[in-house]
């Protein structure tokens, strides 16, 4: 609370690497679960895994778009 509180809010899920202790192993292992609603990346507001993206279609952006339709 405190990273974000001086910080403001996260943009995208590779935000949260920044925060103190939150390593990329904790990263591997959350991505899936955090959710960044108005996020750069379409994906980071969704369920989709940041390692799965390419399997959904290459770019986030590219994906997102396949699934909006």
């Amino acid at each position: 609370m405190q990273f974000r509180e001086a910080n403001g809010a996260f943009r995208n899920r590779k935000k949260l690497l920044a925060v103190p202790r939150f390593g990329d192993k904790a990263f591997q292992l959350s991505a899936g679960f955090l959710r960044v609603p108005d996020s750069d990346e379409p994906l980071d507001a969704s369920a989709v895994h940041p390692e799965r993206i390419r399997w959904c279609g290459g770019s986030s952006r590219t994906a997102a778009n396949r699934f909006r339709r």
